[in-house]
This record gives structure tokens, sequence and C-alpha cells, in this order.
């Protein structure tokens, strides 16, 4: 269908008037470092308590941060550096799995049920139902459940917004939209998305665009009042995996080197789009690795990780601890679980946990 016929058709004849933005909209980016990050490696460094990390490492401070520090890694430092007044690294997330398919599940619903949303889903879906793409998926997995009607995957690529055709993905969740909520409800949203279809290309990215590209596209759409979340998965060095059964250091090195580049490159462009004040981004990975080497030099699936954020309301610092296996500790009378992390994160949208989290108590210690 062409996109000027659909978009005309759904908003003939409404004159509802256009809605500002509020600019205490909050916004968050989830990057997923996928396949499996060894804490111990930055975020979570131990020295001579048994745990096997980079014997070329040292520890590193800035602000209330410390992490293991290697010239090999310069991108590592540098940002910690430059986001130690406004970045929080948190150790002992306990997952409950060792499995990376279910760890992914976990992670990102708290819960070993097929239609259980995940968390960005989730604060899309009752944070910012209003807005025409509420979550947008650039890459990585995806878990709507009960909520996908606010899920909008936009991978591979962007590649029909600014062509002649709608994205097909685009269009369903528009037309399910329009037919849940009725024409008065969807209309400032629609009118937002024609708008910006018909009169900008800063979404126009072609089959085969870069991850760059990608996320260019989906932090415009936050910019532009389109979306309160996107996902996005990182990418990894050629020949190199978080994974790392076997050469551990390397992998993990080359790994930890070029995630960090791309989270600068977030922080860049939110920046440059005016969302400092406005966004929050958390990276994570779906689990960690054990505290020792294997017979490959490499490290195995441990359920135990570690995770960084940043941004608005993010109270800067360490958080959370592990003993010398590596091995969650308690933090706030509890271990920090799934279900506790997101339940923290959606209040912090004003959203309430409970519906989706039960009775796990949301842990609020990230949040100032």
């Amino acid at each position: 269908m062409r996109r000027r016929t659909f978009l005309g058709g759904l908003l003939a004849g409404l004159l509802a008037p256009r809605t500002a933005r509020s600019a205490t909209d909050k916004l968050l980016v989830v990057y997923l470092a996928r396949g499996g990050w060894d804490p111990s490696f930055v975020f979570d460094p131990h020295f001579g308590d048994g745990v096997e990390n980079d014997p070329g490492s040292s520890v590193q401070t800035a602000g209330g941060l410390s992490w293991a520090a290697a010239s090999s890694r310069p991108s590592v430092s540098s940002f910690l550096q430059q986001h130690s007044s406004r970045a929080a690294i948190i150790n002992g997330l306990s997952v409950g799995s060792i499995s990376h398919q279910m760890c992914t599940r976990l992670v990102f619903t708290a819960s070993r049920a097929t239609d259980a949303p995940d968390f960005p889903t989730a604060l899309g879906a009752l944070s910012g139902s209003e807005l025409a793409l509420p979550t947008v998926l650039l890459s990585g997995p995806r878990y709507p459940g009960s909520l996908g009607g606010a899920q909008v995957s936009l991978n591979p690529t962007l590649s029909s917004i600014g062509a002649e055709t709608l994205n097909p993905d685009i269009e369903a969740f528009l037309r399910s939209e329009a037919d849940r909520r009725g024409p008065e409800g969807h209309a400032v949203a629609l009118e937002r998305l024609s708008s910006f279809v018909e009169n900008s290309s800063e979404l126009a990215v072609n089959e085969g665009a870069g991850w760059a590209t990608r996320l260019d596209a989906g932090l415009q759409a936050l910019a532009l009042g389109l979306s309160r979340c996107v996902v996005v998965q990182g990418t990894t060095p050629v020949l190199s995996s978080w994974d790392s059964h076997s050469d551990n250091r390397g992998n993990q090195d080359r790994c930890f080197e070029n995630g960090f580049s791309e989270l600068a490159l977030i922080s860049e462009r939110l920046d440059a789009l005016g969302l400092r004040d406005r966004a929050v981004v958390l990276a994570l990975s779906e689990m960690g690795r054990t505290p020792r080497k294997n017979s490959s030099d490499g490290k195995d699936h441990w359920p135990y990780t570690s995770l960084m954020a940043w941004g608005s309301g993010v109270v800067a610092g360490m958080h959370g601890r592990t003993d010398t296996t590596l091995a969650a500790l308690p933090i706030d009378d509890g271990l920090l679980t799934p279900a506790r992390l997101a339940g923290g994160l959606l209040e912090r949208f004003d959203v309430d946990p409970a519906p989706l989290y039960g009775d796990a108590t949301p842990w609020r210690g990230l949040w100032s």
C-alpha cells in the first residue's frame, strides 16, 4: 500500500489539534551484548581471590566507578572516565539459567513463560501507548508477549520509510492501533508520523545499511516523539564472540573494545539530538562467564552477570557485589533478579510493575 493513501485514509476528516510532547518525557535505549560477557574483565574486577581475569589489566577509578582497565581496550576507560558522574555499574544480577535462549528470555521478560512481554515492550505499551511507535526493535531478541501491539520490529532495516511503500510492521501496527483506540485517540501520533514520512529523510535506511545508520534512525524516532524506547543489539568484531568458550582474553578484549565504542556512539548521538537529559541507556548481556578458565583457555556460561546504566535519573557509582565465585551477593535485602531490575525501571517511568512481576520488590537503588 502506498503510504500517502494509507495514512491519508486514517486521517481523513480528523481535525484533532496537535498536542506538544512533554519536555519531561523519559526515554530508554537498551543495548544488548549478546553471547555473555565476562563481568570480571571490566565491570567486576577480582584480583588475588581465585578469579581468573585479564592479567594485563589493573583497577582504574573515576568518580564513584572502578573497573579493570587495559591499554588494549582504550574505549572502555575513555567512556567510563567521561561518564563517571552519570553512569552506574551494577554487579551481581542473578539471571537463573546458563542457557543462552533462556537467559535472554529471563533478562528481558523475568519469566520462563512464552507469553510474557519483555520490559522494553511493557514500558512502551504502558507509558507511551499514545506514540506512533512506542517500542522500536532495531535488532536483537523479540518477546512481545501479550503486549505485542506496542512493539514494532524494524529489523533488519527501515528501508520503506521515506519510500513509496510503508514498512509492513509499521502499517500493521498503525492499523491495529487505529482500530483499537479509535481515530480520536490515535490522531496525534498518526499526524506526527505522516508529517515525518512526507517531509523528512532521517529514517530513510536502505537494505544492507550499517549498524550506525540504523541506530541513527532509531534515535531519531525518539527525538521526533515517535517512540519511547529503542532496543539494539551490539555487533562483534570479525572472528570474535562474547561467547568465549576458548581464548577468553582475546575474545572479551576485542568485544569490550568494540562494544564501548558503540556505547560511546549512542551517547554522542543522544547528546547531538538534545536527549541527554531525557534518555537512559541500559547496557546488558544475558549471562556472565565462569570465574575460572576451561581447558581451552576460555570461560563457560555463568548465571550471574553485570550491567551498566547511564543518563537521566541514574544514581552514579557501583551497585551490587559478587563473591570469589562470582556469585551474586544480596543488595537491598535480596538478590538482584531480572524482575526486581525491570520493576525498578518501570517505576522510574511511572508504570506500576506489579501486574507484570507480582510480588518481586522493585530495586529502586539505581534511581534518584
